[in-house]
């Protein structure tokens, strides 16, 4: 994504999606809607785990998540002296999570292996926002594991939509195998500020420069907030709604300047 204006002498012809890109764009919804619902788990539990804990203080704490004939724990893993233990298990199979501090249980080999993960992608991923990161870790092929290294904000205002970047890690979440950014800098929308003609805000509009096809963050985006982001490449015009792609009609775009973003 990038700053700048738009080149208003030229005009700009946004092409249909080949039918390889539309199979591309498939896969990247259900990855989108998979770090959603992940990240949605999370927080869940973060809330329910942070309640139970009632102020207590805990060593310094990563999160696994794991499930079973489709049933989700996230359990929540203090360190102390290199030694990891469950400070936590948050239980998501219910209409509300249900926490249990100090379960009688060691961490097993999943939650470890996420830990790890986490950890390797947080040093690789440079933080180009600088502030929170949350991360998110789906299997990949051959056993290794993608982690999706998020922006985040305390800011009900801000939408992070740069910054995000995937980090490809081995099976035993020790090494980073692939670096992904899903864009060249830091890009937060100030949803509280007042548009210049005094009305809403329609949509979220950037221009996406490395590569033609949205990302799975900018699905994930759109199911986390409410607002339909706008994605101009240099062939391409997407909405991304819903966590749904779409791409907008050249017929009744042709001849278009490009968006300012």
């Amino acid at each position: 994504m990038r700053d700048g204006q738009a080149d208003r002498t030229s005009k700009w012809q946004p092409q249909p999606a080949s039918p390889e890109e539309l199979q591309a764009i498939a896969a990247i919804t259900a990855t989108g809607r998979a770090i959603h619902r992940q990240d949605q788990f999370v927080w869940h539990a973060s809330d329910a785990f942070t309640t139970a804990l009632d102020g207590r203080s805990v060593p310094r704490v990563s999160y696994a998540v794991t499930g079973r004939d489709g049933l989700v724990r996230v359990s929540f893993l203090g360190e102390d002296h290199g030694h990891w233990r469950v400070l936590g298990d948050v239980d998501m199979s219910h209409s509300a999570p249900v926490a249990v501090l100090d379960p009688a249980r060691e961490p097993d080999a999943e939650e470890l292996r996420q830990v790890r993960a986490r950890a390797t992608a947080l040093e690789a991923a440079p933080n180009v926002c600088g502030g929170t990161r949350n991360t998110v870790v789906l299997p990949a092929e051959g056993g290794t594991m993608d982690v999706y290294v998020l922006s985040a904000t305390d800011d009900p205002h801000i939408v992070p939509l740069g910054g995000h970047a995937r980090v490809r890690v081995s099976a035993d979440g020790g090494t980073m195998l692939a670096f992904e950014p899903y864009s060249k800098a830091c890009l937060d929308f100030d949803t509280g500020r007042k548009m210049p003609d005094g009305g809403e805000l329609k949509a979220l509009m950037a221009t996406i420069v490395l590569s033609d096809l949205p990302a799975p963050t900018h699905v994930y985006t759109s199911l986390t907030y409410p607002w339909p982001i706008m994605l101009a490449s240099e062939t391409h015009l997407w909405k991304v709604a819903d966590g749904r792609i779409t791409i907008v009609d050249p017929a009744q775009n042709g001849g278009a300047d490009r968006p300012d973003m």
